[in-house]
């Protein structure tokens, strides 16, 4: 009985013991630690416009614009901005200060820069050597050595469109109505990269699908990267014209993830930075950074309004977003 008791009592401490002992880790040889989750928290600031519609050069804070739309940036961080309702092609400086740079009456007549006019200016590339490219509702513009002209084309580019120069100098259209990325040339002659009818398909040439295709992002390979809006994918287009998915399922949801492992609510507009990554801003106002091999990344920010319609541009690892409901410019320094 004694020797029962005995064997009961010394069960009773070593589970005891076992209890109160802290966990070790055996490699180490010291007690462990959870060790907490750091979150990087990316800041916009604001760049330009004082938020306000209206119409006024000058500072940041000064400065307005009226429902600006595509803009494009310059090697030295400067840029170009489509200012739609104010008939405009603004230019701001790297620190801010924003000029006209073109037009500033309803109208459509080419010539120097400061008599010429357009209409609703959408979006404006710039091609490596110089010239500027602007998209218009219905047309395109071209600003060489301070003079303004209109390639001639024959049709027009509804709401929504955006235009892009590859670093070899293609100019390059979403032509969001007719679900198709275009290629257009000064003289006026127009090629089908890829896509017909709307709708979702990778394929080759127009025999892939696309559904109101917006934000186009050129690589220096000259792949071509799209935000297919409605299909809610990112799509890529080779050099051959091959029309593949990057990332999304098609789901209308937000969730990051690898490839068609991620969701988006509708992709706008897209950007390369220096790092080499696509920056992506989406309509429920999000940014996401997605690498060439397919992985969504949602940047965590603490400062990213909520925008409308929004516009990325980006100047070594530097991005631009315009909120054109603000209307202001935003900057981010990546790193």
């Amino acid at each position: 009985m004694e020797k029962h008791l005995f064997i009961g009592a010394m069960l009773c401490s070593l589970l005891f013991a076992c209890k109160e002992a802290p966990l070790e880790d055996p490699t180490l040889g010291k007690t462990s630690k959870s060790t907490p989750t750091i979150k990087q928290y990316y800041q916009f600031t604001p760049f330009a416009g004082d938020g306000k519609p209206g119409n006024c050069d000058g500072r940041p804070n000064v400065a307005r614009f009226d429902n600006p739309g595509g803009l494009a940036a310059y090697s030295d961080g400067s840029l170009l901005v489509a200012d739609m309702f104010n008939y405009k092609i603004r230019k701001v400086s790297p620190t801010g200060v924003v000029s006209t740079f073109a037009g500033g009456k309803k109208g459509r007549i080419d010539g120097p820069l400061a008599q010429a006019q357009f209409e609703f200016p959408a979006g404006v590339a710039i091609a490596p050597n110089g010239t500027i490219y602007v998209l218009e509702l219905g047309y395109v513009r071209k600003i060489k050595d301070g003079i303004v002209s209109t390639i001639p084309l024959n049709q027009s580019f509804g709401s929504g469109s955006v235009i892009a120069v590859s670093p070899s100098g293609k100019i390059y259209i979403s032509h969001f109505d007719k679900s198709q990325i275009l290629r257009i040339s000064e003289d006026g002659e127009i090629v089908v990269v890829a896509g017909s009818d709307p709708g979702f398909k990778d394929g080759i040439g127009n025999s892939a699908k696309f559904k109101n295709p917006r934000g186009l992002a050129i690589d220096l390979d000259e792949t071509i990267y799209v935000a297919d809006s409605q299909n809610r994918r990112i799509r890529k287009i080779s050099p051959s014209g091959v029309v593949t998915t990057l990332a999304g399922d098609g789901d209308f949801n937000n969730r990051d993830g690898q490839g068609t492992d991620a969701s988006f609510i509708r992709p706008e507009t897209l950007t390369i930075a220096k790092d080499g990554n696509l920056y992506l801003c989406g309509s429920n106002g999000d940014l996401k950074r997605i690498t060439k091999s397919g992985l969504v990344t949602t940047l965590e920010t603490t400062t990213f309004p909520w925008f409308s319609t929004n516009y990325i541009t980006s100047v070594n690892n530097t991005l631009f977003v315009v909120d054109n409901s603000s209307p202001k410019i935003f900057k981010l320094d990546l790193y």
